[in-house]
C-alpha cells in the first residue's frame, strides 16, 4: 500500500470521528464530542505522517508532539497549536470520573462550536492532500 492509500484509510477514520464528534454535540454530550473531535484530529495528523512516508505514526495522543512530528514536512500556524494544546484534555483524563466532571464544565456551547469550526479546517488539510 502506498503512502496516499494509507493516509485515505486515516482519512476515512478521522472523518468518522469527526462525524461523531457532531452527533454528540447534536444530543448534548459535549464531552462525548471534544473526544471524539480529539481523536479525529489525531487521525488528521497520523495521516499527514503517513502520506509524506515518514513511516509508521508515533504511538501518541499528544495533538501538539504529534503536530511537532510532522512540523518538518508540513509547517503549522500557532494558532492551531492552540488549538491542539485546549483538545488534549479531552483525550485521556477526560475519561476518568473525577476529572470529568471537572473537565465538562470547562466545555459550552459557543467553545465546541470553535473547536469543531477549526477542527474542520484541520480535517481540510487531509482532505487536499489526499485528493
Amino acid at each position: 500500500m502506498n503512502n496516499v492509500e494509507l493516509a485515505k484509510k486515516w482519512l476515512t477514520i478521522a472523518e468518522e470521528d469527526f462525524e461523531m464528534s457532531i452527533i454528540a454535540k447534536e444530543k448534548n454530550k459535549a464531552l462525548y464530542a471534544a473526544f471524539h473531535l480529539q481523536q479525529s484530529q489525531e487521525k488528521v495528523l497520523k495521516g499527514i505522517f503517513v502520506f509524506h512516508g515518514l513511516g509508521q505514526p508515533p504511538y501518541l495522543h499528544d495533538l501538539s508532539r504529534l503536530a511537532d512530528a510532522v512540523k518538518p514536512v508540513f509547517p503549522i500556524e500557532e494558532r492551531f497549536y492552540v488549538f491542539f494544546a485546549s483538545l488534549n484534555p479531552f483525550y485521556i483524563r477526560a475519561r476518568y470520573p473525577d476529572y470529568k466532571k471537572f473537565v465538562e464544565k470547562s466545555l459550552d456551547d459557543s467553545l465546541l462550536e470553535d473547536f469543531q469550526n477549526t477542527g474542520k479546517e484541520v480535517l481540510s488539510w487531509l482532505k487536499l492532500l489526499c485528493q
